[in-house]
């Protein structure tokens, strides 16, 4: 197990959770958010292969359209 933070809340998961599958685990939509893996924006085209580490602080944006 792993603890990190994810918008400013600690979270323990298993160890080698991808972010894809920590997005599935916290029950979020992936196509409405955009996520920041410490301090840098992740493409959702990498979030299978992105592993989640310890100490990573992870940030999930709503994205919404608009005019």
């Amino acid at each position: 197990m792993i603890e990190l933070l994810m918008n400013d809340k600690a979270l323990v998961i298993p160890k080698g959770m991808s972010l894809a599958g920590l997005v599935t685990k916290q029950q979020i939509e992936p196509k409405s958010v955009a996520l920041v893996c410490n301090g840098e924006i992740v493409p959702r085209a990498h979030w299978q292969e992105r592993v989640c580490e310890d100490a990573d602080e992870i940030e999930i944006f709503s994205v919404v359209a608009g005019g």
